[in-house]
C-alpha cells in the first residue's frame, strides 16, 4: 500500500509508514459481514418463534386444549302444518345456556341456496316473519327446548334446511333438514 504521504510502497498490514511515520490506515480493518448475517438469522428465528407462540395462543383461545368438553349440540326434529315446515327444538347438551346473541341461524332452500342468514341470532322478534322464516322462543335471549323454526311453505320445499351455528358460523350445532 502506497504511503499518501511520501509515496513509499508499504506492505498491506502497514498502519505507519515507517518512512514519514504518516498514518496508512486511517479507518477499521474491514468486518467480513459474517455478523450481518447472523443478525439477520437471529432475526428471522425471533419472528418464527413469535408465530408459533401467537398460533399456540389462538389454538388454545378459540378450539381449547386436550379435546376438553364435547362442542355444543341441538337436536331439533320437523313436522309440518298447512302452511309451515316445522323445526322443533327437542334437546340441548354441551351447554347450560345458548344464548341467541351467540348463535347465527342459517338458511337454505331446497336448492341449497342460503336464502337467510341471521346473525345474532337475537335479531329475529320471537313470532315475527323474515323472508318467510319465523322463530318461535320460549324464553327470550336464549334457546330452549319447544322453541320452533317455522319456514313458510309458499317459499321453501322439502329439501331446504336451517343449520344453528356459532357467531362465527364455524362450528355447527344443530341441523334440520326438511
Amino acid at each position: 500500500m502506497n504511503c499518501p504521504n511520501c509515496g513509499r510502497i508499504n506492505p498491506d498490514d502497514t498502519i505507519f509508514c515507517p518512512s514519514c511515520g504518516t498514518a496508512i490506515h486511517l479507518s477499521a480493518p474491514k468486518k467480513s459481514g459474517s455478523n450481518l448475517a447472523i443478525i439477520v438469522i437471529a432475526v428471522i428465528a425471533i419472528v418464527i418463534a413469535l408465530t408459533v407462540i401467537l398460533a399456540a395462543v389462538m389454538y388454545v383461545m378459540v378450539l381449547g386444549i386436550g379435546g376438553g368438553s364435547p362442542p355444543p349440540t341441538i337436536s331439533m326434529t320437523k313436522s309440518s302444518t298447512a302452511d309451515y315446515l316445522v323445526a322443533t327444538v327437542v334437546a340441548l347438551s354441551g351447554s347450560s345456556m345458548f344464548s341467541l346473541s351467540d348463535m347465527r341461524l342459517i338458511v337454505k332452500n331446497s336448492s341449497g341456496t342460503i336464502t337467510l342468514v341471521r346473525s345474532p341470532l337475537s335479531t329475529m322478534v320471537s313470532g315475527v316473519i323474515y323472508d318467510g322464516v319465523m322463530f318461535q322462543g320460549l324464553t327470550p335471549g336464549y334457546l330452549n327446548v319447544g322453541d320452533d323454526f317455522l319456514l313458510d311453505k309458499h317459499l321453501y320445499s322439502p329439501g331446504s334446511s336451517i343449520t344453528l351455528t356459532n357467531i362465527a358460523g364455524t362450528a355447527a350445532y344443530g341441523v334440520c333438514s326438511f
